[in-house]
């Protein structure tokens, strides 16, 4: 279920009359890294269904290392000669589309909106993009006015994952959290599908990181393999 919320800071509920500026995207009334990431096991048929109950926006679910095909709509099973091959599909507002792959390359896999401020929490379309910008002499200003304070986003959101501040109660921020090579910057409409070689069991426990096998991943070369290779360094 794919839903969007305008949630200020420090309330306790939603605000209902919000028609336009929604600074909170969740899956299944979870933002991430609080979603659960879909387990399968390699070979299965996956069949994935996204209701779209946001108010305003449809959203372009986009899955890495795969591609799926759109098999259904709230309309009904489509015909296999009306099916197509797609990486992202977009659910309109009020909608459903149903996607069926099969998970035949074990790994972690990253599936969100791919609407860049629908992974991110507490982004409001207002806000300046400030990135880019030389802020120091605002920053100084601002320090003089409040105690620690800093512009965000200058360099990016990369991280704003890593920073650790506090928050006000009640709020839920863009915290990304720790990934198993770097921060994961994503905290809004944002999850993992994760297929295993080996038994997931009936419960679908988060089975972890997946655990790459030697010599897939790539690394520091050394001095002696650059000069096998004619590389000097």
């Amino acid at each position: 279920m794919l839903s969007e919320w305008k949630i200020v800071p420090g309330a306790k509920r939603p605000d209902p009359n919000e028609m336009t500026d929604f600074n909170v995207l969740t899956m299944n009334a979870k933002a991430y890294p609080g979603t659960t990431p879909l387990v399968c096991r390699t070979g299965e048929r996956v069949r994935i269904r996204f209701g779209n109950l946001s108010a305003m926006d449809h959203h372009p679910i986009h899955l890495h290392g795969y591609y799926w095909k759109v098999v259904a709509s709230d309309g009904g099973r489509l015909p296999v000669s009306a099916q197509w091959p797609e990486t992202t599909v977009l659910v309109p507002t009020g909608s459903t589309r149903d996607v069926e792959f099969v998970a035949d390359a074990p790994g972690d896999w990253a599936m969100h909106c791919h609407m860049t401020h629908h992974v991110m929490n507490q982004m409001g379309h207002d806000i300046p993009n400030m990135i880019g910008v030389d802020a120091r002499k605002v920053g100084a200003l601002g320090g003089r006015v409040v105690r620690g304070y800093m512009p965000m986003g200058e360099h990016g959101m990369g991280d704003m994952a890593e920073m650790g501040m506090p928050v006000p109660k009640n709020s839920i921020p863009m915290v990304g959290a720790r990934g198993p090579f770097d921060a994961i910057t994503m905290g809004g409409m944002f999850t993992i599908v994760k297929v295993r070689d080996e038994d997931i069991g009936d419960e679908n426990k988060d089975p972890g990181w997946y655990k790459h096998p030697p010599g897939t991943v790539a690394d520091l070369a050394r001095k002696e393999d650059m000069a096998r290779d004619g590389i000097e360094a």
